[in-house]
């Protein structure tokens, strides 16, 4: 019985002194600092969004006949993917339009000019037919996402801004020569190629002094009436240095004369059966509105 009873005011005391010992813990964790709050996890896309844009697009330059434009303002980037989804490819691209209304909602033909070189097409050389238009450019942001890779499913996703010139395109100067230039780049300085294919964009000029005409001529051979599609071929050419000229004039007698001189083929260097009809970029040299030589 006393054993007994010993026990039972022992287990009380254990009994208290825990409950007090709570007590004591919960008093100095409520006087503590405060919790920190919970935080939910950042969320999770679970569908895929279009590309995303930054900016404000606007044009720069001068719109007018023979100028050169370019489209500033604007970036894109991706948007965020689902858990599991691919980013294969992200490109921008770019239209570059004539309106016959200052919104971009009237009539809008293809700019008749063209991008001043060809993987740059942000940068625009105003066409002779753009003048009178106010000029758009919309730039168009694509993103391929792989959905599924065991399937090879995948989403195609686009976005578009759009900016209209509030000026419309000005007249060519009627004090300066008409001018044409190459376009899609030239031959390299040195090619294994021994036949190319030239093409020149529809000429600059004012039309007090027009119209023009345009001749090309190889190796200072004689002058050839340009083909309506402003594209020339060389013919075949042996290993050396060869000339393209494009000869443009108006009625008044005003000329300009472009002159491409790459060297076809180098000596010992096999023709490229492969290279006759390829689109030759070549940065340094300029082209399509980027620089004109007078000769």
């Amino acid at each position: 019985m006393i054993r007994t009873a010993g026990t039972s005011r022992m287990a009380v005391s254990l009994a208290f002194a825990t409950a007090l010992f709570l007590l004591l813990a919960t008093a100095c964790s409520a006087g503590g600092e405060p919790a920190a709050p919970h935080r939910s996890p950042a969320a999770v896309p679970t569908v895929i969004s279009p590309p995303v844009p930054q900016g404000t697009l606007r044009v720069t330059g001068v719109p007018r006949d023979g100028s050169a434009v370019q489209a500033t303002g604007l970036s894109w980037r991706p948007s965020r993917l689902p858990p599991g989804d691919r980013l294969l490819s992200f490109e921008v691209g770019y239209i570059w339009e004539a309106c016959t209304a200052l919104s971009g909602r009237g009539h809008c033909t293809a700019g008749a000019g063209s991008t001043a070189t060809p993987f740059a097409a942000r940068k625009y050389v105003v066409g002779h037919a753009d003048t009178g238009d106010n000029l758009k450019i919309t730039e168009t942001a694509t993103e391929v996402v792989e959905t599924d890779p065991a399937t090879f499913a995948f989403s195609v996703l686009h976005a578009s801004r759009s900016y209209t010139t509030p000026a419309s395109v000005g007249h060519y100067p009627s004090g300066q020569r008409p001018w044409s230039g190459f376009l899609n780049g030239l031959p390299e300085q040195r090619t294994a190629s021994s036949q190319e294919f030239f093409q020149v964009s529809p000429p600059h000029y004012s039309s007090a002094n027009g119209p023009v005409s345009q001749r090309y001529r190889m190796d200072g051979g004689p002058w050839q009436p340009m083909p309506g599609s402003r594209v020339f071929e060389t013919g075949k050419l042996s290993a050396g240095r060869h000339s393209a000229e494009v000869l443009t004039a108006d009625r008044k007698g005003h000329t300009v004369l472009s002159r491409s001189q790459p060297r076809w083929p180098a000596p010992g260097r096999p023709a490229d059966p492969a290279g006759t009809r390829r689109t030759w970029t070549a940065p340094a040299i300029p082209c399509g509105g980027t620089g004109r030589s007078a000769g």
